[in-house]
């Protein structure tokens, strides 16, 4: 079957059943077929967690990426902003 979801009715109720098919999440999910190195083994399941628990699993390549470049922008200037008060308020308590 190629759908994604498929409705089953009985007399009294409806209900929503997921079957298994070819979807974008297939291309995500951890390839343990053959041996990695701990470092790749670490980093590739770290990014699947990362995708699946803010649910970026679900959105196409180039969308994560955007995403990703977008937050990963904010978090940079966070950092630094952070930084700079930081060592400023460092700073001045120390030269009072």
């Amino acid at each position: 079957k190629t759908d994604i979801i498929s409705y089953i009715e009985t007399p009294h109720t409806t209900h929503t059943v997921m079957t298994l098919s070819k979807a974008n999440t297939d291309t995500i999910c951890l390839n343990t077929s053959k041996p990695q190195h701990f470092f790749s083994r670490w980093f590739r399941k770290s990014l699947y967690r990362y995708n699946l628990w803010t649910g970026l699993y679900m959105l196409e390549p180039h969308e994560r990426y955007t995403i990703n470049f977008f937050f990963g922008g904010l978090m940079a200037m966070g950092c630094t902003y952070s930084y700079v008060f930081w060592k400023g308020f460092y700073d001045g308590c120390i030269n009072l």
